[in-house]
C-alpha cells in the first residue's frame, strides 16, 4: 500500500468509527441525504430510489457492492428489493460494523473486506454491480474491465462516480 493508500484507508477507519455513534452524522445525513444511510458522499435518497428503479432488483438479483463502507446503503436496496447484496471494502472497521448489523440477514446480505483492485471476481456472477463513489480508488480501466467480467449477461454497472 503506497502512502497516499495507507493515509486513505486510515482516515476511512477513523470516519467509521466515528459515525458508529455520531447523533451529528446521522442528523446531517438526514438532512442532506433524506436518510441516515451514513453516506459521505452523493447518494441521496432520490438518487437510490432511481437506481433501484433501473436496475430493476429483485429477489433472484445477485448485486456487488464495491466500496460498500459500512453496508447501510447495500442493507437498503437490499430490504426494498429483496436482492442478495454482497458488499466488499477495504475498510476492515466497516466491514466488522455491516456483518454485526445484518447477522440476522445472512441468507441475502454478506460482506468481506477487500480491496476491489485486486479481490478475486467469480465470473458472470452479478446481476448488478453497484459502485457509489469508489471508482477513483484505482485504475479505473482495468477496474471497470473487471468489474463488467463479473457481471451476467445482460448485467448493469450502476456507478456514482
Amino acid at each position: 500500500m503506497t502512502d497516499e493508500q495507507q493515509s486513505m484507508y486510515e482516515w476511512y477507519v477513523r470516519f467509521y468509527q466515528a459515525t458508529a455513534s455520531s447523533k451529528t452524522h446521522a442528523e446531517y445525513c438526514e438532512r442532506v441525504y433524506g436518510r441516515n444511510l451514513c453516506q459521505q458522499g452523493y447518494s441521496t435518497m432520490k438518487q437510490l430510489d432511481d437506481l433501484l428503479a433501473l436496475a430493476k432488483l429483485n429477489s433472484h438479483s445477485t448485486v456487488l457492492d464495491v466500496g460498500c463502507g459500512n453496508g447501510m446503503i447495500a442493507e437498503y436496496l437490499s430490504n426494498k428489493s429483496g436482492a442478495h447484496v454482497h458488499g466488499i471494502d477495504y475498510a476492515a472497521e466497516a466491514i466488522e460494523q455491516a456483518q454485526a448489523r445484518t447477522a440476522s440477514k445472512r441468507e441475502r446480505l454478506t460482506f468481506a473486506a477487500g480491496d476491489m483492485n485486486t479481490i478475486e471476481l467469480t465470473a458472470r456472477a452479478y446481476n448488478a454491480i453497484i459502485a457509489l463513489d469508489t471508482l477513483y480508488f484505482g485504475d479505473l480501466k482495468a477496474l471497470v474491465h473487471r468489474l463488467f467480467g463479473a457481471l451476467k449477461a445482460g448485467g448493469q454497472l450502476l456507478a456514482f462516480y
